[in-house]
């Protein structure tokens, strides 16, 4: 059979749209300048919820949403709304205009983000699938990466407004792109999934994958364990969304050079785009309950290093805590994409599992971001919060050993 190649054109569309969708919006990078700017802790903390509640109402529509549009051209009206979104930014001079654009890119990262691009990759791929999601979710990592310094040089040869600017044209180009490029389906070109059929995929899988893999059928959720992976993303949104869109306040606040922090963000943002593409291929090769487990220890052990160098002003110390802890920030989106495939592999089943999940992530997010906020202008420091969310991250690899086991043991039941 020939290859479908064009699915890897899909792969680097879903990269570039995460880039933006994903990386840009939920950095943390510009919040110090925010705050540079006039805004207080719990203000720009307050901006983070915002956006956070848009996400999740734009999230919770998304199966109405892309019932009307394609993925194309939903994807690139929401991308259009991230740009209306930065524009707002570089003019706002008071709170309420930084309010109505984080609602705005709120709604860009709730419609063309993780849930669209998850299921355009589904779409295209019954091989290798979770090598894909990580490889599209990497992209919000080398966001992390580059933006940072990007901002910096240009903030200083200019000015942040028209960094944010720029940024706005950025989302421009890309909705441009997906529009011209994108195809909701392999079948819309002539082609068959990447892979095979289903049917060929599974008996390949059957022949190949080692005795941890699940395998059709081994695994059936009831609705009761749905609702212990609904409450691990709600957990992991408290836990993960927070302290993601606070890690350059963590070591700000702390008195830390302004130059170092944007490089330790960097480094978090590098360790986080191969992280995903790992945690693609360690759930190829093992399952996603092994690489949620495995790398979800890995986070809080990094969480718990990063909170003791931002006390201590050790740089080396908050290069290997950013490094573990931005390596295996993955469990909200390749962990999510990849766990939510095995427990439901039927398209459609998958499709409103994932909108729901996201949304109730997101959901975390936007109730627990306030705390930190709250929290840092109580003491005058993020290092509480990061560490009451570790705690969180603990929770979530007993939750999810529990969820695997009585999936499995209700397929056997049956």
């Amino acid at each position: 059979m020939k290859k479908n190649y064009y699915a890897w054109v899909m792969v680097a569309m879903s990269c570039f749209i995460c880039f933006v969708s994903i990386g840009m919006i939920s950095n943390s990078v510009h919040a110090p300048y925010f705050i540079e700017g006039g805004l207080t802790n719990a203000e720009n903390s307050l901006l983070v919820s915002l956006r956070t509640f848009s996400g999740v109402f734009a999230t919770a529509v998304c199966g109405v949403y892309y019932k009307k549009l394609s993925l194309k051209n939903g994807m690139a009206l929401g991308l259009l709304f991230g740009a209306i979104s930065y524009a707002l930014y570089s003019i706002a001079d008071v709170f309420w205009i930084y309010a109505v654009a984080a609602l705005f890119s709120g709604v860009c990262f709730g419609i063309a983000s993780s849930v669209p691009t998850s299921i355009l990759v589904k779409n295209w791929f019954n091989k290798n699938r979770s090598l894909a999601f990580g490889i599209t979710t990497a992209s919000s990592g080398l966001t992390s990466l580059v933006l940072p310094q990007i901002v910096k040089v240009l903030t200083d040869a200019f000015s942040f407004k028209t960094t944010l600017m720029i940024e706005a044209i950025l989302f421009v180009v890309v909705a441009v792109l997906t529009f011209v490029l994108v195809v909701d389906n392999p079948a819309d070109k002539g082609l068959e999934p990447y892979g095979g059929t289903v049917e060929n995929t599974e008996e390949s899988n059957a022949k190949s994958k080692k005795h941890f893999a699940y395998l059709p059928g081994e695994l059936k959720p009831t609705k009761l364990h749905f609702v212990i992976l609904c409450l691990i993303f709600f957990l992991i949104g408290c836990q993960l969304y927070a302290t993601w869109n606070h890690m350059s306040l963590l070591y700000s606040t702390e008195g830390i050079d302004m130059t170092i922090v944007m490089s330790l963000i960097s480094i978090a943002g590098g360790a986080l785009m191969v992280g995903k593409i790992v945690f693609g291929v360690f759930s190829d090769k093992f399952n996603g309950k092994i690489a949620y487990i495995v790398f979800c220890i890995v986070q809080v052990v990094g969480m718990f290093i990063s909170c003791f160098a931002a006390y201590t002003h050790s740089l080396p110390l908050g290069i290997i805590g950013c490094l573990l802890e931005g390596g295996a920030a993955v469990t909200a989106t390749t962990g999510m994409s990849t766990i939510c495939s095995e427990l439901y592999p039927n398209p459609e089943e998958y499709k409103n599992k994932l909108v729901t999940l996201t949304v109730v992530y997101n959901a975390g997010g936007f109730i627990f971001s306030p705390i930190f906020g709250i929290i840092a202008d109580g003491v005058g420091s993020y290092i509480p919060a990061f560490i009451m969310a570790s705690i969180l991250g603990i929770v979530t690899i007993i939750l999810i050993a529990i969820l695997y086991s009585g999936a499995k043991k209700n397929a056997e039941l049956s």
